[in-house]
């Protein structure tokens, strides 16, 4: 949709009642909980934007998007000033949206794979936001990052593997059809989950 709006001239700097353009808003998705948040196509549309000419100076780009969109200059900038919320925020999207570059990126700051989320996920860890990426190697590069796989979420007391489980059971046979015509990527969590239970057992 994005890119059919794109495609058919939509304003690029348009701005909502705050002054927030859509690349804004963008930048905000990647970092913000809420009913409509977060969206594993949040990534692809903002690098969209970019790439039709949409602004990035007065966006409001965060040490999060930089590091999600690999821009290494804005992140060395920005680094040096960053908290330790915020690169756990960015750590936390940059395993949400399985980038393995970012996850790099956000634990080479300092980002703690243990820490629980902020932004994403607040009451997980990166490594279960890896789960909903549906990346095994991003699954894989936390874990040997150090991610604890025993680490439960705040409200269901569940492991990085429970997830996993869980997503399996949410896109058997009769939806993955849909969820691997209707996401970015290919979904692995049958692949995660097995190989979770492996790192469980030798835990």
């Amino acid at each position: 949709m994005a890119e059919l709006l794109i495609e058919r001239g939509a304003p690029l700097e348009a701005k909502r009642r705050d002054g927030s353009t859509p690349l804004g808003v963008g930048f905000l998705c990647l970092e913000q909980q809420s009913e409509w948040t977060p969206n594993e196509f949040t990534l692809p549309i903002a690098e969209a934007l970019i790439k039709a000419g949409a602004r990035v100076e007065g966006a409001g780009l965060t040490l999060t998007a930089a590091v999600c969109l690999g821009r290494s200059d804005d992140t060395t900038r920005m680094a040096g000033e960053a908290s330790a919320e915020e690169k756990q925020k960015a750590l936390a999207a940059a395993a949400y949206n399985g980038r393995l570059d970012a996850i790099d990126v956000a634990l080479t700051l300092g980002a703690d794979p243990n820490a629980p989320n902020v932004g994403l996920n607040p009451n997980a860890t990166a490594l279960h936001n890896a789960i909903c990426s549906g990346s095994l190697a991003a699954v894989q590069k936390l874990v040997e990052a150090g991610a604890s796989v025993d680490a439960k979420d705040g409200p269901y007391k569940a492991t990085p593997l429970r997830w996993a489980e869980y997503f399996v059971r949410e896109t058997g046979a009769d939806k993955v059809e849909y969820f691997q015509r209707e996401g970015p990527r290919p979904k692995q969590y049958a692949e995660i989950a097995a190989y979770l239970r492996t790192k469980e057992s030798n835990s």
